[in-house]
């Protein structure tokens, strides 16, 4: 399926391919790296009163967001570099300034999707 892009530039001149959106499919990949991370608790009494907090998430690890971020990159990035096989592996192997303007880049599009 072709879909709109947006081709950055890293702080290091690797040129990065990011898709515009999501799939339903890709979007729930994500949303299952991110709640496989979290125990749930459900507080029917609060669900009548004030519905958004009944849903609890709890004991998530600090280290879950690493491997979020990661899925964030499988999930939105095309390629980099021209290159569009094992986009977490060479994604990991940029400079760290690289990585993080790379999910910088990926939180803004969510916020515009």
């Amino acid at each position: 399926m072709e879909r709109p892009t947006k081709t950055v530039k890293t702080p290091n001149d690797h040129e990065v391919v990011i898709k515009s959106w999501l799939t339903a499919g890709e979007n729930q990949n994500l949303q299952r790296a991110f709640l496989s991370k979290a125990k749930t608790s459900f507080n029917k009494a609060s669900a009548r009163e004030n519905p958004e907090e009944a849903i609890n998430l709890d004991d998530m690890s600090a280290d879950s967001m690493l491997d979020i971020q990661n899925k964030m990159i499988e999930v939105y990035v095309e390629s980099i570099d021209g290159k569009t096989e094992d986009i977490l592996k060479v994604a990991l192997d940029l400079r760290s300034d690289d990585f993080e303007f790379i999910i910088v880049q990926i939180n803004e599009g969510e916020k515009k999707a």
